[in-house]
């Protein structure tokens, strides 16, 4: 049984397929009464209590046929991915193109093509709207602690 907030409904089925559970069963919890509610545990209250029955059923209910036997999908054979590049940073670009056109992530990039950088991460107070993440170094209104987290 999975429990999802209802904007994330899609891709908890997705990610069921991909995990060979399509037919897991699936109790959804409205997101813009999760989201909104969640602050104190009395404000939450009404919606776990509407969620519980559901999720009892979901754990206890007899499974269905379709549940119990889930139609298989054939084995697939991939072949291995050779990437290579002029230079390293070539290889990582050429890297995140092939993943990201042949939908093997989630949209963003799987390896920062930004090369050397480094992480900036805030003591005290937001970030400023601009950063420049080629370099690290970005225009900030507070100081911030800086780590090398890429070679």
């Amino acid at each position: 049984m999975l429990l999802v907030s209802s904007n994330f409904l899609k891709d908890a089925r997705s990610a069921a397929a991909d995990w060979l559970m399509p037919n897991i069963r699936i109790v959804t919890l409205p997101s813009d009464k999760w989201y909104r509610l969640r602050a104190t545990a009395k404000e939450l209250r009404p919606l776990v209590e509407a969620a519980f029955n559901p999720i009892i059923d979901a754990l206890t209910k007899p499974l269905t046929a379709e549940e119990a036997k889930p139609q298989q999908k054939p084995a697939v054979d991939y072949p291995p991915v050779r990437i290579t590049g002029d230079n390293y940073e070539d290889a990582v670009e050429k890297f995140n193109v092939s993943f990201l056109e042949n939908k093997m992530g989630d949209g963003l990039p799987l390896v920062s093509t930004a090369g050397n950088f480094t992480l900036l991460i805030m003591v005290n107070g937001p970030i400023a709207k601009e950063i420049n993440m080629n370099s690290g170094i970005g225009l900030l209104n507070r100081p911030v602690h800086r780590k090398r987290i890429f070679p």
